[in-house]
């Protein structure tokens, strides 16, 4: 038994990979039929993380 109450499928746009921000809505599919469920509005962003550098110091001392 399929228990979701409504869904639709999305696509992430090109402009999203490229660091835009897209807000679209998106008809919801269901019981009552494709895309008459209602609408979900999504707001999509994507941002890259720089990691933290480490940095490791090596010291020679000469015991002579």
């Amino acid at each position: 038994m399929d228990d979701r109450v409504a869904w639709t499928h999305v696509s992430i746009p090109e402009r999203v990979m490229k660091g835009e921000t897209v807000d679209n809505w998106y008809p919801l599919s269901g019981k009552l039929g494709d895309e008459k469920e209602g609408t979900i509005n999504l707001v999509l962003s994507f941002s890259v993380c720089l990691s933290t550098l480490v940095i490791q110091q090596v010291y020679t001392i000469n015991a002579d």
